[in-house]
């Protein structure tokens, strides 16, 4: 199922009188990208989109500007016993802003493989690694599920997809022994934290 609109074209707009305030809108765009920041250390957003039939701002408009008969206080009333026209949701989506960590090949004597993916391109990516226990720890970046102490491995960098890999030799003769491991992607806003693994040596 489709929907027919319009042609929106500013001319359109101004013979209602109901031109954008503040914007400029292209003939033929009917919709709105507006930017938000993100705040530092984000793991994730959520997104929510209500419909608003009449807005405050609107209805007191009516109510203040219309001084030649009373449809104005005739709609704010109407407005006023139907709830304020109570915003309805619509839809919502939840984005994972967190990079996602994975490791594979953990077996004794042979060479595993971490991968952090979704990081900003050449994010230095550290991985860190305990062996008692899943914390929390607090650093000066913040919270990481990780028991001291903590050792690293060596850094890696993130490339033009999104993705650190670092290739790490696991010791021999330590099959059955857990490990506890996190990494962190360092961007322009800072250190984000990944996903935390409890692995077992094979």
């Amino acid at each position: 199922m489709g929907w027919l609109l319009p042609t929106v074209t500013q001319a359109a707009f101004e013979s209602v009188q109901a031109s954008p305030v503040g914007y400029s809108y292209p003939d033929g765009q009917y919709w709105d990208d507006t930017l938000f920041s993100i705040p530092p250390a984000a793991i994730k957003a959520e997104v929510k989109v209500f419909h608003q039939t009449t807005s405050r701002e609107y209805i007191e408009f009516l109510l203040t500007e219309n001084t030649t008969d009373q449809k104005g206080q005739i709609a704010y009333d109407e407005w006023v016993a139907c709830g304020k026209s109570q915003p309805t949701p619509m839809g919502s989506q939840q984005i994972d802003l967190a990079p996602r960590y994975s490791v594979t090949g953990l077996t004794s004597g042979s060479q595993a493989t971490l991968s952090l993916e979704g990081c900003e391109i050449g994010a230095r990516c550290i991985f860190a690694y305990s062996l008692n226990g899943a914390g929390p720890t607090q650093t000066a970046w913040g919270s990481i599920d990780l028991s001291p102490p903590i050792k690293q491995a060596a850094p890696a960098y993130a490339g033009s997809n999104g993705i650190a890999s670092l290739q790490v030799t696991v010791p021999p003769g330590i099959s059955g022994i857990p490990i506890w491991t996190q990494a962190a992607a360092v961007s322009s806003i800072g250190p984000l934290f990944s996903n935390s693994l409890a692995l077992v040596v094979q």
